[in-house]
């Protein structure tokens, strides 16, 4: 579990060979994770395999930081950053997947994912692009994005969603 700018935010990140702390989180990661493939051009398994260069984790967010709770980034774009996915060189095909858990103006208000578009144009979903729960969207690793300034409406509500990273596999490194 990693805490949030906001005590009530939090994350549970689950390795793609961890047991699965619930069948169906689990068969929706690796069915997100095959309609990434589809888009990248990779085959359909890539990541959730031993042998792949890359492997699967997802994260289970809830956010209810009235401040930055994800600064700015974008990722993948020849930038270090201080975390364990590994090498951050340009890759245009890399794509990330949020799973939307929440909705806008139900869930909570003010805030949540911020995207700026191919055109500079900052975006916040939810209220400029209409995304709902239950909603896949894909984009591309090196817009920039954020999480922030989210009001939820009551202690038990949020912004929800899940992200699948794919880190560098230390194994498939070992092997060779």
């Amino acid at each position: 579990m990693i805490k949030g700018a906001d005590k009530g935010d939090r994350s549970y990140c689950i390795n793609i060979w961890n047991l699965a702390p619930d069948d169906e989180l689990h068969d929706i990661a690796i069915e997100a994770n095959k309609i990434r493939n589809i888009v990248e051009g990779r085959p359909r398994y890539f990541a959730t395999r031993n042998c792949d260069e890359l492997v699967l984790q997802y994260r289970l967010s809830r956010t209810v930081s009235p401040v930055f709770a994800v600064k700015k980034h974008a990722d993948f774009f020849e930038k270090f950053r201080p975390d364990t996915t590994g090498n951050h060189a340009f890759d245009p095909k890399r794509c990330q997947l949020p799973l939307f858990l929440s909705d806008y103006e139900k869930d909570y208000h003010q805030g949540g994912f911020h995207f700026i578009n191919n055109a500079g144009q900052e975006l916040l979903f939810g209220q400029d692009v209409e995304v709902t729960a239950s909603d896949l969207v894909i984009w591309k690793y090196s817009n920039i994005h954020c999480v922030r300034e989210v009001k939820a409406l009551n202690e038990n509500t949020g912004f929800y969603r899940i992200i699948f990273p794919l880190f560098d596999n230390m194994a498939s490194k070992e092997t060779l």
